[in-house]
């Protein structure tokens, strides 16, 4: 929503910038576009290579109970959980494999 507002202001206020001071008016927004640089390396988490388990995780063991773990933390920690979550699977699937074998 903050996102559609953002872009109905720029779009409200880009005309009558470029009239009013013609080309430097794209300087403001490069200035702008830079000023976000230092926001978005320090305080958006980096995702890539997790799985959508792992992300979850990661959302659920950084704001449980408020402990004010950081983000390498709690990435360290969703990526044992889904580790040991996947042993858990496949000990129990081996586990029915063996069951399913023995009554055959």
């Amino acid at each position: 929503m903050t996102q559609w507002l953002f872009v109905y202001v720029i779009v409200l206020i880009t005309p009558i910038g470029i009239a009013n001071i013609g080309w430097r008016f794209y300087i403001i927004f490069a200035v702008l576009n830079f000023a976000w640089l230092p926001l978005i390396w320090y305080f958006y988490i980096e995702t890539a290579g997790l799985s959508l388990e792992e992300i979850d995780k990661l959302f659920e063991i950084h704001y449980k109970g408020g402990k004010g773990m950081t983000w390498k933390e709690a990435t360290r920690l969703a990526k044992e959980h889904i580790a040991l979550a996947k042993i858990q699977i496949h000990e129990k699937t081996m586990h029915a494999h063996n069951v399913q074998q023995w009554w055959e």
